[in-house]
């Protein structure tokens, strides 16, 4: 049987749609291997980058690593493949495959050959996903599957909610420590503290285990109980809490000295607007004469967030569109003004990771001449994923479309550029190297990336004024000159925020670069400009 026979009999397709409840029991289920095959020719971005050879060895070499018992040589120089299960052997060409659907085909074979010999109807799922991922490795890094638990685990970033008991865990020193607590949450309430080595979780220890298992054995259906041993200052302490939805907040927003409003935004969940909404409504009724957006560390998340976010500074215009097979326009963003926006001065906090709708978020404010932004050059991941879910509650995340801020400019590889650059130096000994962001990781780096739409030159002329160096430690002073710029802000279009920024940014230089030198002195390297440099 075929893999499209296959998908025929069971009239599913690859359409976003609700969970379906699981069948009980682990059965084998093909479903989700020939749906998630069959569905990528037809909503990939670009389909002529699904190689049938490369895909096939990439299913099978992952397949070997997630299951003991299989075993994968080759290809050879014909690209034969040698695959081996508990000492019986089978070989599959690959040099033959010409199309997606006919490596689909052979790789059902495979895995149907390898169910048989196993004999185990537990394992089909591990062999079914574990072949999807390994396929799915040779296109872009942001095409992926997730299975049923790691889906459930990405949820609770795709909604800002979880149900569990309200705490972040960290590794440390081969222990897992209480590294936060979620104010009001089950944990918080319930006596945990900050700095608590998780020792037992119900009646499974938690010894060599990583935190985000740690984690997982925390979440639950809300209501049910669980137990948490700690050990804190040398005594363990049995604390029993009952787990329910912790909302997670991506957006807090606080007034510095000088009536200078800072607003940090970690994420663009289903529900970051309202957060931003909420968190700004009393820090606006003080009256901040400027605000800072902070987005240094934000991956992204639901790029309508970000672009209703933006609606709250732009009095009109475009804020991004999406563009899918062949540059089509897929989808256009508009800015759809509040009333009250915000007319202050605006500074946008920016890192290489902030990404994806967080860089629609502070690309949009620049280009519409509203802020300026201030950082290193971000991620530059430019490209939209939807999301598919499957019968089994897992899930497929796959690259639908390219989206480019308002007059072409596109985002993927090219990433956003600040106004005002900031580098951070390591001086640690044996580890003396500047950051910069030409040899950071980025999406430019990453294996299999989607290169940039054609469309204008991006951010031309930036950085405006040469990179600061400076020194990382307790300080921050990215924030620091971003509030020293706020504070004495005249107007709210980047020419007249650079103007005031020039002197205060010229001042950080000479105390870094002072205070580098003196490092470096103190390690017996002279860093003075020499004759006729500067």
């Amino acid at each position: 049987m075929s893999i499209t026979v296959l998908l025929s009999i069971v009239a599913f397709s690859l359409t976003p749609a609700a969970p379906a409840a699981a069948p009980k029991g682990k059965v084998w289920n093909p479903v989700t291997f020939a749906n998630v095959l069959t569905g990528l020719p037809k909503a990939y971005y670009d389909p002529k980058r699904l190689p049938p050879k490369r895909a096939f060895v990439s299913g099978l070499t992952r397949l070997e690593r997630s299951v003991p018992e299989v075993l994968v040589a080759g290809p050879d120089a014909q690209g034969v493949l040698r695959v081996r299960v508990k000492g019986k052997e089978r070989q599959f060409p690959s040099g033959d495959l010409k199309t997606w659907m006919a490596m689909g085909d052979r790789l059902l074979t495979v895995l149907r050959w390898i169910d048989g010999v196993l004999g185990d109807p537990d394992q089909r799922d591990v062999l079914q996903y574990a072949v999807i991922k390994g396929v799915l490795e040779v296109l872009d890094p942001h095409t992926t599957f997730y299975t049923p638990e790691e889906y459930r685990q990405q949820q609770s970033r795709f909604t800002g909610s979880m149900v569990g008991i309200g705490v972040s865990l960290v590794a440390d020193k081969g222990r897992i420590v209480v590294r936060a607590l979620v104010p009001g949450g089950p944990a918080k309430k319930g006596g945990l503290r900050v700095g608590d080595v998780l020792v037992q979780v119900d009646a499974l220890a938690m010894t060599n285990l990583s935190p985000s298992i740690a984690a997982g054995r925390l979440r639950g259906q809300a209501g049910t109980k669980v137990t948490v041993v700690v050990l804190r200052k040398g005594r363990k302490r049995r604390f029993t809490l009952v787990r329910r939805e912790i909302v997670l907040p991506s957006v807090e927003a606080k007034m510095l000295p000088g009536r200078v409003a800072l607003v940090t935004i970690t994420g663009f969940p289903k529900n970051a607007l309202a957060g931003f909404e909420r968190a700004i409504k009393p820090v606006r009724r003080k009256k901040p004469r400027a605000w800072i957006i902070d987005l240094r560390g934000n991956e992204g998340g639901y790029i309508l967030q970000a672009a209703r976010m933006a609606d709250h500074f732009l009095p009109k215009g475009q804020i991004c569109k999406a563009v899918g097979r062949g540059g089509q326009k897929v989808v256009t963003w508009d800015v759809k003004p509040k009333k009250n926006r915000i007319t202050e001065p605006v500074v946008v906090l920016i890192n290489r990771r902030t990404a994806s709708a967080a860089e629609i978020l502070s690309g949009t404010l620049s280009v519409n001449d509203r802020a300026l932004l201030i950082g290193e050059r971000t991620w530059g991941k430019g490209t939209v994923q939807k999301l598919y879910p499957m019968p089994d509650k897992s899930a497929l995340k796959l690259t639908m479309w390219q989206y480019l801020l308002a007059g072409d400019i596109p985002i993927q590889t090219a990433a956003i550029v600040p106004d005002i650059e900031l580098r951070g130096v390591d001086l640690r000994p044996r580890a003396l190297r500047f950051i910069t962001a030409g040899r950071a990781e980025n999406e430019a780096s990453q294996a299999g990336r989607i290169d940039a739409m054609g469309g204008k030159a991006a951010w031309k002329g930036r950085p405006v004024l040469p990179p600061v160096r400076y020194l990382p430690g307790d300080a921050d002073p990215m924030l620091q000159l971003a509030h020293r710029i706020a504070k004495v802000a005249k107007g709210t279009r980047r020419a007249a925020l650079l103007q005031v920024a020039r002197p205060l940014v010229a001042a950080l230089r000479k105390t870094q670069d002072g205070a580098i030198h003196k490092q470096l002195k103190a390690s017996g390297v002279d860093w003075q400009a020499g004759a006729g440099q500067t």
